[in-house]
């Protein structure tokens, strides 16, 4: 009987997918119903925040649209925090040695759900309420085969922080977490852990931009490699597709006429690129627009096979410009500027920093 009903949990916690949608990863949620929290006191945060990331691979070249996953509220803390009212979703490269996540650069993508992500009430495990949530991504990430990544799911709250995301099953048994050090009262106290987090990703198994590259240089294999559910003959599409990453923060102030380094990471989700010309802007938002302001400098970046990253040690210089307005800017990096490769998304060049730059007098 216990069986039973922990397998009509895990299909309450992460109920079937849109058809549209196929499972990529799962890790269904445990039965002790432990909670690891991850959430942030909005909106400035506080000593009291506690963060996970936990990792996911890939056997195959995918494209992820919609993540799931299970948490609730710590009983313990009495509803300090108040309801989930907005949730970070975010998936981050990993460190060299493969064994925790980059935190100190950007992630690769990072997304607001705007609300509290459909929370559902899917019933109570040992006395503690579960709930579902869902997020649609605005646009697919394309994860590659055998590569680590690792999403973090974070909840905002109007209060001492107390959502938690629910103890999974099926991975590697480790996770990630930003603490407070119990012995020195540190808030920035990073470790490996026992345990896993409870989520699901979903999408498509063929992407265009990645498939069609590992497929041959002529793409006229018989694969399905424009995922238009046929089996062509004669594609050619095996352009590459340059993506900044990730990018550094700029100062927190810097005067007119000033320089300052710039680190950027370009990766090539297609074909093998030829060399290619990297970019910097201070825009008043995230999005590149004509009327951002480009910085003096650039970076050169030699040809990229396929899923492999360009990044340099030193930092590139760039200068503002005399007579940019004085305010404060996001810094955006934009890969193959002035369009010299063929690509198949000329869309996804660019990527904005978290920070932001005051330019003064």
């Amino acid at each position: 009987m216990k069986k039973l009903y922990l397998i009509a949990l895990i299909f309450l916690l992460f109920p079937a997918p849109d058809i549209q949608a196929a499972v990529l990863y799962s890790q269904p949620p445990g039965a002790g119903g432990t909670l690891y929290q991850s959430s942030r006191w909005a909106p400035d945060g506080s000593d009291y925040d506690e963060y996970v990331w936990d990792n996911f691979t890939l056997s195959a070249n995918q494209s992820i649209s919609l993540i799931e996953w299970a948490g609730g509220y710590d009983p313990v803390k009495s509803g300090s925090g108040g309801p989930a009212l907005d949730f970070s979703v975010r998936i981050f490269p990993s460190i060299a040695a493969g064994t925790e996540p980059d935190v100190i650069n950007p992630p690769l993508v990072s997304y607001q759900t705007g609300n509290n992500a459909g929370e559902t009430l899917t019933g109570a495990v040992n006395g503690i309420n579960m709930y579902s949530y869902s997020f649609s991504l605005p646009v697919a990430f394309d994860a590659a085969a055998g590569i680590k990544y690792w999403i973090q799911i974070e909840a905002s709250q109007n209060g001492i922080p107390d959502w938690g995301i629910a103890s999974g099953t099926g991975d590697d048994g480790g996770y990630f977490r930003k603490i407070r050090n119990p012995s020195t009262g540190d808030p920035n106290f990073y470790q490996l852990v026992s345990g896993d987090a409870a989520f699901t990703l979903s999408g498509s198994a063929c992407t265009p931009a990645i498939e069609a590259a590992s497929e041959g240089a002529t793409c006229s294999d018989g694969i399905d490699n424009d995922c238009d559910n046929a089996i062509d003959t004669n594609d050619t599409d095996c352009s590459a597709d340059l993506v900044v990453i990730s990018v550094s923060d700029p100062p927190v102030k810097k005067r007119r006429g000033g320089s300052f380094g710039v680190q950027d990471v370009v990766m090539n989700r297609g074909a093998t690129s030829v060399q290619s010309i990297t970019r910097y802007y201070l825009s008043k938002d995230t999005v590149k627009s004509k009327r951002d302001i480009l910085l003096r400098g650039k970076r050169i970046v030699l040809p990229l096979d396929i899923n492999t990253i360009s990044e340099e040690l030193l930092p590139t210089k760039v200068t503002i410009p005399a007579g940019t307005p004085v305010r404060k800017y996001y810094l955006i990096a934009c890969a193959d500027v002035g369009n010299k490769v063929t690509e198949t998304d000329e869309t996804n060049n660019c990527t904005a920093s978290f920070g932001m730059i005051k330019v003064r007098y």
